[in-house]
């Protein structure tokens, strides 16, 4: 994104002249598609969240709420940084009054506080929706702990960016020396990356032990794997700080900074949904006119089936009771089910399903019997 001297085009008769053009005192336009994009985005994969849900018929949960507000929260920003393009942000101090470069790092200040709110919740989606998939009280404590330190640690940065610099006029960035708001920035971020790389982390630990292929592991682990792509979009945000921009020019210099912050913020809200999604890609699987999509989308949804030989039980017994074999087997199988439901869930689409609801509902109507 480096600076060049474009000359603003002449715009011939009957059409509008382009909403904004990168010259040398003018980098608007990098926000500007940055945040609109990210933010369209963001909303299509919502969206298609909801879709997996609805067609899937699972009841939301947790991560489901705390995606679409994740994604209001990224609204809100981006219509935030959109204002303060058109106050101001993205220009040169040169091309803007006393009253513009104020009113404009006003909303850019409430735009940061936002984008924090926004970043500190689409971090908690992936673990929330493991929650779901995991009863093993090893996997719970410490998807607990991260969620706790993460969310103190986001309440607390949100106080420390609040009051930066001067705490009567925090918002004032032009011609104030703030020694500790890169350092805070960077501390923030390197919180962030740790968490990011436990989520992970806690992924490899669910699937290491899963009964299933390996083509299926590595699935699972790409899924979630592919939040680690926020390291390097973190590395790049935190390189295109402008020191010197952040007193002399912060509306024009600290562009590409700003670029980084929408890239990041959506981009987590996008890669939540990532191990959700295979059912509505074997849904759009046309397998050129066949109907291997339609059969694949459902098998996808089945619950994995449980070996015969696990299942067993003394088949004089169940005819006593007059029950056959895979009713009789579900009493066996029932507090199995109980550890063994995040495995099946995985390797069986990455999403909870009713079926095994029921599965343990007719267990524990033959244990009742």
């Amino acid at each position: 994104m480096a600076s060049t001297s474009l000359t603003i085009p002449i715009t011939p008769p009957g059409q509008h002249p382009p909403l904004a053009v990168v010259t040398p005192t003018d980098h608007s336009a990098w926000i500007i598609i940055a945040a609109a994009l990210g933010t369209s985005l963001s909303v299509l994969f919502l969206g298609i969240r909801v879709f997996i849900r609805s067609s899937g018929g699972s009841r939301h949960g947790l991560d489901d709420w705390l995606t679409a507000a994740a994604t209001a929260v990224s609204v809100v920003q981006s219509g935030l940084v959109l204002a303060a393009c058109h106050a101001g942000l993205g220009k040169s101090a040169s091309l803007l009054t006393a009253e513009e470069i104020v009113s404009t790092q006003k909303i850019y200040y409430a735009g940061n506080l936002t984008y924090v709110i926004g970043l500190v919740t689409s971090r908690t989606i992936v673990a929330c929706f493991i929650l779901r998939l995991t009863p093993i009280k090893a996997h719970t404590l410490y998807l607990k702990s991260t969620l706790a330190a993460l969310s103190v640690w986001g309440v607390m940065f949100v106080f420390g960016l609040a009051l930066q610099c001067d705490p009567s006029h925090p918002w004032l960035l032009r011609g104030r020396q703030c020694s500790g708001y890169f350092v805070l920035w960077v501390v923030f971020e390197s919180i962030g990356c740790l968490y990011e790389a436990a989520v992970v982390a806690m992924s490899l630990w669910l699937v290491w032990s899963l009964k299933t292929t390996f083509s299926n592991k590595i699935t699972v682990i790409i899924t979630f794997g592919a939040r680690l792509i926020l390291l390097a979009i973190v590395a790049l945000r935190l390189k295109s700080f402008s020191r010197s921009g952040q007193t002399d020019d912060p509306t024009l210099l600290e562009a590409q900074f700003i670029v980084w912050s929408s890239t990041e913020l959506n981009y987590s809200i996008i890669a939540a949904t990532f191990p959700i999604m295979r059912p509505f890609i074997n849904n759009l699987a046309t397998n050129y006119g066949g109907q291997g999509s339609v059969d694949s989308y459902h098998s996808s949804r089945a619950p994995s089936r449980i070996p015969e030989s696990e299942l067993r039980l003394d088949h004089d017994k169940a005819e006593r009771r007059g029950f056959d074999r895979r009713s009789s087997s579900l009493r066996e199988s029932s507090s199995s089910l109980k550890t063994s439901v995040g495995e099946q869930l995985l390797g069986g689409g990455l999403q909870p399903d009713n079926e095994s609801e029921r599965f343990e509902g007719n267990s524990r109507r033959y244990q009742q019997h």
